[in-house]
């Protein structure tokens, strides 16, 4: 009998797999996580690729991206490969990986809740239903010596909305096989070569920002921690349902107004309360908004600045490029769109018990930086 050979390489284990938070500046966070192609002593090679720190789907759902990588061994002899196949597996690890710890109470993993989604992924790949939902695979060709890498992307899924505590990252498995005769006693019983790669995908931890791969068709809401602190901010858009709408990461973030440096606050030598919003969709705002179109940060506070009130509240906004913005002016909406941009509604809720809530909604025809005094 022809031998079935297999060979497992774990790439990619990161900060989160071992309890250390990894934080990441706007220009890194949208990233993949690339290992080298594996190619495990076989005629063909395979390279797992993964995209960290992207929110989890808890109150929305999120997105992150794989990329399947299938290659060609430059040594791998010339023997055609052929019957070919390729699995995904998504898991979602429960305390530690019980792929190396053989401890009792430590409970089992459970197939990841991440959803693939088909419409916007390679077409070539498909996930399978019930409880092997959690499973993509993907159509192989043959591939003969010399050919082109075979590379699968996207491959997008939502994010688990497991909460950090019950699993703290996602495992991703790559197996891929094929048969070839070059190195056969018999030519009727052809090996099975096969290479599994794993990579582990760690989400965001910051509760003052959140973070999402957009694409194609795809409605993104983005909220900070209504719970962390005194105020939150949500961020959505609806990313162009055409052919050339760009892959990207989207994120919202919040940071305390004495963090930022004065030339990149929006709201310069004025007075401006809790923390500066910041919006980034990695240069497509002109894309996704115009005066058609605008964005739109919802910022919430629990407190009301003191001689503060809903006429005088004013909205600062620093876009990508251009002028900074201010203005105390309401919206005034045309089917339901601000014609009179940049503008901001303000609504203050009395929840009695000295409580308060302030909702400033700031509309601008672009992206950028925003801050409320």
């Amino acid at each position: 009998m022809g031998k079935r050979r297999r060979h497992f390489v774990l790439l990619g284990v990161l900060a989160g797999a071992f309890g250390i938070a990894l934080f990441l500046g706007a220009a890194e966070r949208g990233n993949a996580d690339v290992g080298e192609p594996v190619c495990a002593d076989r005629p063909f090679c395979v390279t797992l690729e993964d995209q960290d720190h992207q929110s989890r789907s808890l109150e929305s759902p999120h997105y992150m991206n794989y990329v399947l990588t299938i290659s060609r061994d430059p040594d791998g002899g010339n023997s055609q490969l052929t019957n070919g196949t390729a699995t995904l597996t998504l898991t979602d690890v429960i305390g530690k990986d019980d792929a190396t710890t053989t401890d009792p109470d430590d409970p089992a993993d459970l197939h990841s809740n991440a959803v693939f989604q088909e419409d916007p992924s390679d077409g070539r790949c498909s996930a399978g239903a019930g409880p092997s939902s959690h499973i993509v695979t993907c159509t192989v060709p043959n591939l003969p010596a010399g050919a082109p890498a075979i590379m699968y992307e996207p491959l997008i899924f939502t994010t688990t909305s497991r909460t950090e505590a019950t699993s703290p990252f996602t495992k991703a498995v790559a197996d891929v096989t094929f048969k070839e005769k070059g190195s056969d006693n018999s030519p009727s019983d052809p090996n099975q070569d096969e290479v599994v790669v794993t990579n582990y995908t760690d989400y965001e931890p910051l509760d003052d920002l959140d973070s999402s791969l957009a694409f194609r068709n795809a409605t993104i809401t983005l909220t900070t921690s209504a719970t962390a602190d005194d105020q939150h901010s949500k961020f959505g858009f609806q990313v162009p349902n055409t052919p050339s709408a760009p892959v990207f990461t989207a994120f919202v973030e919040e940071t305390l107004v004495d963090d930022v440096p004065l030339a990149e606050s929006p709201c310069g030598t004025n007075t401006c309360y809790g923390e500066i919003v910041t919006t980034d969709t990695e240069l497509n705002s002109g894309i996704l908004f115009s005066a058609a179109k605008p964005a739109n940060v919802v910022v919430t506070w629990d407190f009301l600045p003191s001689g503060k009130t809903k006429n005088n509240i004013v909205a600062y906004h620093k876009p990508d490029s251009g002028p900074t913005e201010s203005t105390t002016a309401s919206c005034v909406k045309a089917a339901g769109v601000p014609t009179n941009l940049p503008c901001r509604d303000v609504e203050v809720k009395r929840l009695g018990g000295g409580q308060v809530q302030v909702i400033v909604s700031i509309y601008s025809a672009g992206n950028g930086g925003w801050g409320v005094g």
